[in-house]
């Protein structure tokens, strides 16, 4: 079952880049209009062309005129500014799941809300060694959620199927009146407790623990081919691809080994032709090394986000400075750097990270299923 949910998701994807594989960015990307009227929850604003040909930002709020491109350096090279955390978890109107994307869900995401028809979560925390789970719930419904131990647990069987996570429910059973957000803390006393099971309200889903259960490590350029374990796939136009699809999952063909070694969620608007939108931007750190004798380039990375593509070129890479990914890479070099990727408002595949290269091609994919580390 799990197998058939990865195909249909890696298939959606790669329809996505079969459709686009032969188009300009800017056929992948329609420029917006520059007189966009925008929603955001302080009120409308207004895009537009100030006389310099500067784009800024008309706040209807408070009458300040903002410079949208405020992160950009005098050097064009963008400043990179953090998010304390992860957006609050709002009761604003939002569409549920549906029972389709709730049976193609493999993990429920980390960076994004979970919308179900009588409540809604969002991860805040989730930590193995000690074994910590910290959601935000909202109830939408009309009735107060009692929330207990049976409704939200961590599992861990041994051999013989004995549970022996040793779950806990902080403060438990927990009342959430309607209309109103909880935090909720979940503990294990068993160390390697990952996997948590939600039963709230007619709704079973699951959440675990983000990292790959084996950590890899690109610390060296030594040949690192697992093509033959590692899930593959390929596109309609027969052009194939390794999968990650965890944190620090390690994946190579001998010729190049890639890895995600690290997530961070910033404030920043826009980074290069990827525009935060209704959602917010997360960097994700790449870590590659040139396993071959020949010079190793980067012919082309997309991010698929809320179904959209973004051809994140070689000059939009420039704007992250250092902390970007090279299009180069020397013989027997190790690299890595900062990929953009827009998180929408809510979970809505496919969300990836998709690199041609030279030496082979390669996805990371269910990004919002990863954690910030």
């Amino acid at each position: 079952m799990i197998f058939r949910k990865t195909a249909i998701i890696l298939f959606s994807l790669l329809i996505f880049l079969s459709g686009c594989s032969l188009k300009t960015p800017v056929d992948i990307v329609e420029s917006k209009n520059r007189e966009e009227v925008q929603n955001i929850q302080t009120g409308a604003s207004t895009t537009e062309l100030d006389k310099g040909g500067e784009e800024v930002f008309l706040a209807n709020n408070d009458d300040k005129i903002e410079d949208s491109d405020r992160s950009i350096n005098d050097d064009g090279i963008v400043k990179i500014i953090p998010m304390a955390q992860l957006p609050e978890l709002t009761l604003e109107p939002q569409t549920p799941l549906t029972k389709s994307e709730l049976e193609a869900i493999i993990s429920s995401s980390m960076l994004t809300p979970m919308y179900f028809d009588t409540f809604r979560y969002q991860v805040r925390e989730f930590s193995k060694n000690p074994s910590r789970l910290v959601l935000d719930i909202g109830n939408t419904s009309e009735k107060t959620i009692v929330i207990k131990d049976e409704n939200l647990n961590f599992s861990l069987l041994d051999r013989d199927g004995n549970e022996i996570a040793g779950s806990k429910l902080q403060d438990a059973p927990i009342s959430i009146p309607a209309g109103q957000v909880k935090r909720v803390v979940l503990t294990a006393s068993h160390n390697d407790a990952s996997y948590v099971s939600l039963n709230l309200n007619g709704i079973r889903t699951a959440l675990s623990y983000p990292m790959h259960y084996e950590e890899g490590k690109i610390v060296d350029t030594i040949p690192y081919d697992n093509s033959t374990t590692v899930f593959t796939t390929e596109d309609l136009e027969g052009v194939k691809f390794l999968v990650g699809e965890r944190p620090r999952e390690l994946i190579g063909n001998g010729m190049f080994k890639a890895m995600v070694n690290g997530l961070m969620v910033v404030e920043n608007n826009k980074i290069g032709s990827v525009e935060k939108g209704d959602g917010f931007i997360a960097l994700v750190k790449v870590k590659m090394a040139n396993t071959s004798q020949e010079e190793m380039k980067i012919e082309k990375i997309i991010s698929s986000s809320e179904g959209i593509l973004t051809n994140f070129t070689e000059k939009d890479m420039v704007t992250l400075g250092k902390e970007g990914m090279p299009f180069i890479i020397k013989p027997n070099e190790i690299v890595e750097g900062y990929v953009p990727i827009k998180m929408g408002p809510r979970e809505i595949g496919p969300y990836g990270i998709v690199f041609y290269t030279s030496n082979g091609n390669f996805l990371f994919q269910f990004v919002q299923t990863y954690t910030r580390f």
